[in-house]
């Protein structure tokens, strides 16, 4: 039902384009709340003709934000429509 793409990489995002907004978030993402190791991107394409992009506007990459060590991630059921939210989700911490 989907494909994971993988995490994505600094040095994939070309400099001073519409990804520059993308790799200031990247570098903003706080480590992992649980055990301390840095965390990364994912991103999920799902099938076209699958009910996620069906039932929420034709979008088929979803976004979520997981540790390279522990595997915690914040995707959840299908992930976030955008790189910020997911980057916005990962970083909030109880006080």
């Amino acid at each position: 039902m989907y494909r994971f793409i993988g995490p994505v990489e600094k040095a994939d995002m070309p400099e001073k384009t519409d990804k520059a907004k993308a790799e200031s978030v990247l570098s903003d993402l706080l480590n992992c709340p649980f055990c301390g190791e840095i965390a990364s991107y994912g991103t999920i394409k799902y099938a076209s003709d699958s009910d996620i992009p069906l039932t929420n506007g034709g979008q088929e990459l979803w976004h979520y934000c997981h540790c390279i060590r522990c595997g915690t991630s914040n995707m959840g059921i299908i992930g976030f429509k955008t790189k910020e939210a997911a980057n916005e989700h990962w970083n909030k911490r109880a006080v």
